[in-house]
This record gives structure tokens, sequence and C-alpha cells, in this order.
């Protein structure tokens, strides 16, 4: 269980705890979300840990209301589809690096052009 700023209690399936005790996710305790806008709003401290564990809480929440709405007609979710979506919501922050989006506009100045493929 994870104590969550925006959330509140946070259950973490077996798969999700296995994922967030990985060194690779608890390197996004130290990235933060809004790069360095924390210069400028003190208080935006949160870091992209924190964002993933909401994002997955969200999706969690998102599969479990398509399967219950009494309303929606079309397929349902298989157990394995859900799975899917959650780790995806949790993992979708891996990758970024320093400074976030600002570190992206730097490597993108500097680095290749592929503006013919956009």
């Amino acid at each position: 269980i994870v104590q969550d700023a925006v959330h509140g209690m946070i259950e973490l399936e077996p798969l999700a705890r296995l994922i967030v005790d990985t060194p690779e996710f608890q390197r996004l305790r130290e990235v933060r979300q809004l790069g360095l806008s924390y210069f400028v709003f003190p208080s935006c401290q949160h870091t992209r840990f924190e964002h993933s564990i909401g994002t997955y809480h969200m999706a969690k929440r998102l599969t479990e209301a398509i399967q219950s709405d009494p309303i929606y007609t079309g397929p349902k979710m298989t157990s394995q589809e859900q799975a899917a979506v959650k780790i995806a919501a949790l993992c979708h922050d891996l990758g970024h690096g320093p400074f976030s989006h600002l570190w992206e506009t730097f490597v993108r100045r500097g680095g290749p052009k592929y503006s013919k493929y956009k």
C-alpha cells in the first residue's frame, strides 16, 4: 500500500509491486515530474515515482469501471488486457532522462533531425 497525496491509499497488485521494487523504478523517486519548475514554484516537488503510482491507480480504476459498467455492451477486457493497461500506466515514465522534458528539448536541438518522420 502506498499513501498518495492526491489519491489516498493505493494498493499495488503483486506484479506492480515487483516492478516498483526494481532499481529502475525506484530511480523515479529522484526525477521531478515538472523538471526545473520547483525553482520558481517551490511547492512543485512531486516526482515521476509519485506520478507513475497515481497513473497506475487511475488505470486500475478505469479498467474496473469498464468491466463493471452495466450500460457498456461492447467486449469486456480480458484479465491480461487489464494487466497490460495497468502495467503500461505504471511504467510509462521509466525512460525519462535527467531534467525530464527539458532534456528532450536539448537532445532534439543537438541531435539528428527527424522532422521528415513527423
